[in-house]
């Protein structure tokens, strides 16, 4: 007579993943048994990942909100008359990537003589690193403030002219 053999479960997952990077572990299920249907459950899954019952596909792509580690993290496999077997336990560390800070903002681009002028870029960092600003092309009546990116300064009779190539 057929006895039930319990399934078994394989595989190795990575246990880091950059931020904004495809992470994915498939793990190799079997059974012995003829006709059974394997089916696979997870327990601790990450936030960010999304998991697949008919493959054991753990997938997914975590971003910075999610740098960090996930912990407990069980793949499971049964079939229809067994108890489920199991990876080990594992955790997934997200490694925290530097990200290239934004700056957005739309200058005015007249000003007339003898009016203050004032322009203040937005910049923003997602890794909350401290901004340094710069500027190119600075009118010969402004000033410039590299913590702020703010160009100010009010033109009198004697620069009646374009400035031009004004890059922050």
């Amino acid at each position: 007579s057929n006895i039930n053999d319990a399934p078994t479960i394989t595989g190795t997952p990575s246990t880091s993943v950059n931020e904004d990077v495809l992470y994915s572990f498939t793990p190799t299920g079997s059974d012995d048994d003829a006709g059974t249907t394997l089916v696979y459950s997870i327990t601790g899954t990450p936030t960010w990942a999304s998991f697949d019952t008919a493959t054991g596909a753990l997938t997914g792509t975590p971003n910075n909100s999610n740098v960090g580690t996930s912990e407990d993290i069980v793949i499971s496999v049964t079939d229809s008359n067994s108890g489920a077997v199991s990876l080990a336990a594992f955790t997934i560390q997200v490694v925290n990537v530097n990200d290239a800070p934004t700056i957005i903002g739309t200058p005015s681009t007249s000003v007339d003589e003898d009016v203050a002028y004032s322009f203040t870029p937005t910049g923003s960092d997602d890794d909350g690193d401290t901004l340094t600003y710069s500027i190119t092309g600075t009118p010969i009546w402004a000033s410039f403030d590299t913590a702020t990116g703010a160009l100010t300064g009010t033109p009198n009779n004697n620069n009646n002219e374009t400035s031009e190539d004004i890059v922050i």
